[in-house]
């Protein structure tokens, strides 16, 4: 089963919850470990907020 996982820290976990946002399904999991938030006026956290967690899509395991 392939499986794309994002990680990243610091201004690269910012990066992951950006590209989240703008495309939710390029990955199937997504690790942000201490994500600098205030970045551009707090940009990435007011996306989070308004994120529609719908968009997310749920694929069945092959199992």
């Amino acid at each position: 089963m392939d499986h794309n996982i994002a990680v990243g820290h610091s201004l690269g976990a910012s990066f992951v919850l950006y590209s989240l946002c703008e495309k939710p399904n390029l990955f199937q999991n997504y690790i942000a470990i201490s994500p600098n938030l205030a970045y551009d006026n707090e940009k990435i956290a007011k996306a989070l907020i308004d994120f529609d967690y719908k968009k997310l899509k749920n694929k069945p395991s092959s199992t």
